[in-house]
């Protein structure tokens, strides 16, 4: 009886044996696909110019991203037309489009001829128009350019004196300064 016994548990640890060996091999053997991860996170995005740079018609301004993705675009010109902006950073394409009606709040120093600009708008990131580190970037959020600068004075004139606030009037570059800040709640695929 005690041979039949041992018999047996030995057949019993070569099936678990076998069994596990088998399991193993499956497993291995199956892909492991997992589903997409979704991460959301704050993003921020901040960048300024100054002087020349700031004035110019459609400023170039060099900007950080922070948050969820950290990356940087060097060539983000502030302008242009329609709703819908692509940022080419260094992780990939981020797209937004703008939503809601944009605000703008202006002041102006008649004594120092010193000139703001402030501009708001609401945003959503564009998932199907977004790559790399932003690929499948969803959620909303806003951004705030301020453009601030001394305005030149009329030299001649009923005016003379006076700040030129016409639409041709070139701001002074001394001083000038743009700024460019958003941020949203962003939801990445991983």
């Amino acid at each position: 009886m005690r041979k039949a016994t041992l018999r047996i548990a030995g057949l019993v640890a070569a099936a678990s044996a076998a069994m596990a060996l088998a399991g193993a091999g499956v497993a291995s053997a199956s892909p492991s696909h997992s589903a997409p991860k979704h991460v959301t996170g704050i993003e921020k995005i901040n960048g300024s110019a100054y002087g020349r740079a700031a004035v110019a018609n459609n400023p170039r301004i060099p900007l950080t991203l922070s948050g969820l993705v950290r990356a940087t675009d060097r060539n983000f010109v502030l302008g242009g037309n329609g709703n819908t902006h692509t940022l080419w950073t260094s992780k990939g394409a981020l797209t937004v489009t703008t939503i809601g009606k944009q605000s703008t709040k202006a002041t102006l120093n008649k004594k120092s001829c010193w000139s703001t600009e402030t501009i708001r708008q609401s945003f959503v990131f564009v998932p199907k128009k977004s790559n790399g580190s932003f690929t499948g970037a969803s959620g909303r959020g806003a951004y705030q350019v301020y453009f601030a600068a001394y305005l030149p004075r009329y030299t001649h004139g009923p005016h003379k004196g006076a700040c030129n606030t016409s639409n041709n009037a070139q701001p002074l570059s001394r001083g000038a300064v743009v700024n460019f800040q958003a941020a949203g709640i962003l939801t990445v695929v991983r």
